[in-house]
């Protein structure tokens, strides 16, 4: 029998148990000498016993212990009794022919002896699998749950996603426009780092900005935009408080200009630009 056959027989399991016949015992014992991969093999079998042992182990109640001094107190008393009766009892010896045969109790209780160290084998065999599988069934469970909540996530974030690009094209629908001229507005010397984007339908007059760069203002201020037509300026419309970077907002309509610009002015805008507060200036 090759090394894989004795292993695959399970022959080390009863063997480690204590349950192999005397040639089934030798051969193993053999193999364990001579083999160092059943040596190896042997060795995890008998620490994954003791394991299961361990995990499997129940701390038995306290009552137990003295009924089981009493049925042993029992049973040495039923011995006595037993071996005064053997010995009132005359010994008939047998005669040369008859063959003694062993008592029929005795080899049934070698039997249940056997088939109950079997079932002990088969139990833990079955816990031993059974404890596997549930924890394999556990992290499958964990995996499928997890799996469903990042699609939840994938859906919320795709519904989002559309959402936002829906509002983009809204937004940025009139980009469309084929009379549309556009200009980025570029921070003054006092405002280096601003800057914002100004699209205009000349034809049409409809003006939109995008507030690519412009910082959120203190509360009772507002960015207002103008539109300079031959160096007078004209008032284009407030932008919204709550604007975000990269929205587009549709101001007031201008029929005639050659720049735009933005200043800082008070909630609710202003009749000329303060001058002094003019943050972004561009030419269209």
């Amino acid at each position: 029998m090759s090394s894989k056959d004795l292993i695959q027989s399970g022959i080390l399991e009863l063997y480690a148990l204590g349950l192999c016949s005397e040639p089934e015992a030798s051969r193993v014992e053999e193999a364990l000498r001579s083999d160092s991969q059943v040596r190896k093999e042997y060795d995890e079998v008998c620490e994954a016993l003791d394991h299961l042992a361990v995990e499997r182990s129940v701390e038995p109640p306290s009552f137990l212990k003295g009924k089981l001094m009493d049925q042993i107190d029992a049973l040495e008393n039923a011995s006595i009794k037993q071996e005064s009766i053997e010995e009132e009892t005359p010994v008939i010896p047998l005669k040369n022919e008859e063959k003694a045969e062993v008592p029929e109790r005795e080899i049934g209780v070698n039997r249940w002896q056997w088939v109950a160290a079997a079932s002990v084998v088969l139990l833990m065999v079955s816990a031993g699998i059974n404890y596997n599988f549930y924890q394999r069934m556990n992290s499958a469970e964990e995996e499928a749950a997890i799996l469903r909540n990042n699609n939840m996530l994938l859906n919320d974030e795709n519904g989002i996603i559309k959402t936002n690009y829906e509002l983009m094209q809204q937004q940025y629908a009139f980009l469309g426009d084929n009379n549309l001229k556009a200009a980025s507005l570029v921070g003054t010397k006092a405002y280096p780092k601003l800057e914002a984007l100004i699209f205009w339908d000349d034809a049409r007059g409809d003006v939109y900005l995008v507030a690519n760069e412009l910082p959120p203002l203190g509360e009772g201020e507002q960015y207002q935009l103008w539109a300079l037509d031959n160096g007078v300026p004209k008032d284009a419309g407030l932008i919204p408080n709550d604007f975000k970077d990269g929205g587009a907002y549709k101001l007031r309509n201008i029929s005639s200009c050659q720049s735009f610009a933005i200043t800082i002015e008070k909630k609710g805008g202003a009749q000329s630009p303060t001058l002094e507060k003019m943050v972004v200036f561009g030419n269209i």
